[in-house]
């Protein structure tokens, strides 16, 4: 027994200590495909497609892996397959992914080939609390319940897999766990639901039933915005107002900044996605209208 968590405490402290290295820094701002006009979301498919939410060409830019450009998706409108000022997206379902359509005040609900399905907003027959109209950012757990952000009144609306509204919490009545200023949601360890608030300058914790577990990154973070969460390697956070990413590992518990060997430092880092590989981590950051990719090698 000590000597598998002798093994396991040298894994830990060799990740812990390998450096994030830049391997490809791609996109400038313009409207072309590959460009980008304040880009503020990613996120990567079960099949290695990394999805950019391209924000102020109202569009999602995809690729793979290594960044080659694939292909877009939407363009500015208020039909089915557009978008107005697009801000997050969920695309770690096995079937379909979720974007967060802010000025449309819907969820749009898309096929793995980008092809609209359906698209959720309040309806009238819902009870008032249940209303939402600013979606920020939206998450999918394994049992299909979505959550959904709303910036107006600082809420988190879960919604069952019937498309029906269950609870919200995160307004004052969660009392510590109540938001200011939330900017996007992420999963982890598929129990707990965390929500990156600005203006608290920290990552609040709640379980699936709303109920307020804990408050991270306290001192440690200006004002977090985007959010990536792996159950072996922990969550990274970007905080743009202090232009770093700050890891939470997987105990919730202990934090440290990972080394990022850049060509140039991070201006305004709004979001990252982690993926596995063989013998390392790729993590992807889009910072301002670039997208860096690097490569974490283990021993």
């Amino acid at each position: 027994m000590f000597r598998i968590l002798f093994v396991i405490a040298l894994f830990i402290s060799a990740l812990n200590a390998q450096p994030f290295v830049e391997i490809a820094r791609l996109g400038e701002e313009g409207k072309a495909p590959g460009q980008f006009r304040q880009p503020l979301a990613l996120d990567v498919t079960s099949e290695g497609k990394l999805v950019v939410v391209d924000s102020g060409n109202d569009r999602l830019q995809v690729f793979d892996l290594k960044g080659r450009l694939l292909r877009t998706a939407g363009g500015f409108g208020f039909g089915e397959d557009q978008f107005n000022h697009p801000v997050d997206v969920w695309a770690r379902t096995l079937i379909n992914m979720y974007v967060s359509d802010y000025n449309n005040q819907r969820v749009v609900r898309l096929d793995r080939n980008f092809r609209f399905l359906s698209e959720l907003k309040s309806q009238d027959a819902w009870d008032t609390d249940f209303q939402f109209s600013e979606v920020l950012s939206c998450a999918i757990n394994s049992q299909n319940d979505l959550f959904v952000l709303d910036r107006g009144e600082s809420k988190i609306v879960k919604i069952n897999r019937r498309d029906q509204p269950e609870r919200i919490f995160g307004t004052y009545e969660s009392g510590p766990g109540a938001l200011e200023q939330p900017v996007q949601l992420d999963i982890f360890n598929d129990n707990y639901l965390l929500v990156s608030d600005a203006a608290r300058g920290q990552i609040i914790v709640f379980d699936f039933f709303g109920t307020f577990i804990s408050a991270l990154g306290d001192s440690l973070l200006k004002a977090p915005a985007g959010l990536t969460a792996d159950d072996r390697f922990g969550i990274i956070v970007c905080d743009p107002a202090s232009a770093k990413i700050l890891r939470i590992h997987p105990d919730l518990k202990t934090f440290s900044v990972p080394e990022l060997r850049l060509t140039r430092p991070l201006r305004h880092p709004a979001d990252a996605a982690l993926v596995a590989q063989d013998h390392g981590w790729l993590l992807y950051i889009l910072d301002q209208n670039q997208l860096i990719i690097l490569r974490q090698n283990l021993p």
